[in-house]
């Protein structure tokens, strides 16, 4: 029998992603780079304690932070909302 492993949210799914990148939008390159790696240290941590797996919760972390990043390039080349 095979054991299955339930992560909570696909992070990448959620508002979570568009939120994040309007705020960190308006802020400069060093805060928002600071305030990005809070946010998925904060991530990271409530994954791990609501008991998925390492393995898991690091490719979910690695997955949010290139949504944002793609977000905000799509929002710095093309303007408007964070798509």
């Amino acid at each position: 029998m095979f054991e299955c492993q339930i992560v909570p949210f696909p992070m990448t799914k959620r508002a979570i992603v568009k939120n994040l990148a309007r705020q960190l939008f308006c802020y400069r390159r060093e805060t928002a780079e600071r305030t990005l790696g809070s946010q998925l240290e904060f991530q990271r941590q409530s994954l791990l304690r609501k008991g998925v797996a390492p393995d898991a919760v690091k490719r979910e972390i690695s997955a949010l932070e290139h949504a944002v990043r793609a977000a905000l390039w799509n929002m710095s080349m093309f303007g408007g909302d964070a798509a």
